[in-house]
């Protein structure tokens, strides 16, 4: 057809972040990973200890999401 676009061609812009995000998004489901690991363990479970462990993950991660947008932090060079 003469005339018609095809748009899954067209290249959209990447919105991944800065490469120091994923890092830390990396490194506190390490930190949950670990608690939930030691949790497991233990014979008594509370639901308050894994709420506080899941809330301490998700404000930790997003607080360093946004500090690292704030300041312009890069990732270091390996």
């Amino acid at each position: 057809m003469v005339g018609t676009r095809s748009y899954s061609r067209r290249r959209l812009p990447r919105q991944e972040g800065p490469p120091l995000v994923r890092h830390g998004a990396l490194i506190w489901g390490l930190a949950f990973s670990v608690f939930l690991v030691w949790y497991s363990d233990r014979l008594d479970y509370y639901p308050v200890h894994l709420s506080a462990a899941v809330l301490t993950t998700l404000i930790g991660a997003t607080l360093t999401r946004i500090l690292v947008f704030h300041f312009k932090i890069r990732s270091p060079m390996y």
